[in-house]
């Protein structure tokens, strides 16, 4: 009998020390986890803000590489044009300044007399500083009998207009339009809804000529383009 007892306690001693291992067991498993959570979040947090920093690096990178809007003018078509009509221009014969009223002049340079005159805007280009306007411009010799006909640049920056050069089209020469288009040769890597002053830009004056050999006495039909080159609001062939 005291040994069955024996034995009994034994077992049931056995049996308390497994219930008490897996207890222990528990309990240790339970800290674990309650340490580990923390470092969990912890890391996701760190990668939230990482993702953070990229949006908005992404987004500043995104502001930077807008293409850049245009110069909003400062005056009305109306005001411009009213602007060009009583500014000084240069008569390109005679090399003299002379002051328009009205739109026109007369001027004599030695034995030379004649008139001045500018008509509608063919283009108001935007540039980086300003606009580039272009207008009909009229020069009647009254000696030679001749009525050359120009396109003239204005310069408009704020509210200032000014003249700054003309190219000659030709004698009796209707302008039919003019097209602004980028210089192929500037470095900058994209189309700007503007045209660089500094790097300048190609103007196509399209106007109605003659054939070759053909008098002035005849009216021009022949549909051509004369290119021309603009930089730093300066007019050149």
């Amino acid at each position: 009998m005291q040994n069955n007892k024996k034995s009994l306690y034994t077992v049931i001693g056995i049996v308390v020390l497994i219930v008490i291992i897996i207890i222990i067991k528990a309990v240790s498993s339970g800290d674990e986890s309650k340490a580990i959570t923390p470092m969990t979040v912890a890391t996701s947090t760190a990668t939230s803000t990482d993702m953070s920093e990229s949006v908005s690096s992404t987004k500043y990178s995104s502001k930077n590489t807008q293409t850049p809007k245009a110069p909003a003018s400062a005056l009305m078509d109306a005001e411009i044009n009213s602007a060009i009509r009583s500014s000084y221009v240069r008569v390109p014969t005679a090399g003299v300044d002379v002051k328009l009223v009205d739109g026109s002049a007369t001027y004599t340079e030695g034995a030379t007399r004649g008139k001045i005159q500018v008509g509608p805007i063919y283009a108001k280009v935007p540039t980086t500083n300003g606009h580039d306007v272009f207008v009909s411009m009229t020069l009647t010799d009254v000696e030679k009998e001749s009525v050359l006909n120009y396109v003239a640049l204005f310069h408009l920056e704020g509210k200032n207009v000014r003249y700054t050069s003309s190219v000659l089209v030709g004698d009796r020469l209707s302008v039919i339009n003019v097209v602004a288009s980028p210089n192929p040769t500037s470095p900058l890597n994209r189309i700007l809804p503007y045209m660089d002053s500094q790097y300048g830009y190609r103007l196509t004056i399209n106007y109605l000529g003659r054939k070759n050999f053909e008098p002035i006495t005849v009216a021009p039909t022949l549909s051509k383009d004369m290119l021309v080159n603009v930089k730093n609001h300066i007019v050149t062939q």
